[in-house]
């Protein structure tokens, strides 16, 4: 286990861990991390458990494949809006994915569901009834794509503020 929450990382680099082979858990919550490298987690053959919650992720760009034994990814808590098909593909070994409390598309929402129901897997998109699950943008928004700031409504709640009403 290699506990590195709550410090000031702010970024990922790529082969981080690369000498950690047998690494079974990562936990980088709670940590100021904005950008994953491509090959930020090259090496962790071995991962189980990668925690990347309560951080300022905007983008899930990194190559997950390489993560063949990862079974819980934890990714709630961030700026999320959008997960390509390529990293959903990557994630076929997870049994557990925690990715409620970011701001997802609601198409991009519709497919997480189909894809975690097709590929039996855990989806934790909303941790309270009463929180929202999704967020509509202004254009094109029958689409799961990339997406700016500048996508969504001015009065967008900052999801974020939502994860201190989740329990751990």
């Amino acid at each position: 286990v290699l506990e590195l929450a709550n410090n000031e990382i702010f970024e990922i680099r790529d082969e981080t861990f690369s000498t950690l082979t047998s690494l079974k858990n990562i936990d980088l919550y709670g940590n100021q991390i904005k950008t994953l490298y491509p090959n930020a987690f090259r090496g962790l053959k071995s991962l189980n458990l990668l925690n990347l919650g309560n951080n300022m992720i905007k983008d899930l760009n990194s190559d997950f494949g390489v993560l063949s034994s990862l079974a819980r990814l934890e990714i709630q808590g961030n700026f999320i809006n959008y997960i390509s098909e390529k990293v959903l593909q990557d994630l076929s070994s997870l049994k557990t994915f925690a990715i409620h409390s970011n701001p997802l598309q609601c198409t991009c929402v519709d497919n997480l569901i189909s894809w975690s129901s097709e590929n039996r897997i855990a989806l934790f998109s909303q941790c309270s009834q009463d929180l929202p699950i999704c967020i509509v943008p202004t254009r094109d928004p029958s689409k799961c794509k990339f997406r700016t700031a500048n996508d969504f409504p001015n009065d967008t709640p900052n999801f974020k503020n939502f994860l201190k009403q989740c329990p751990l």
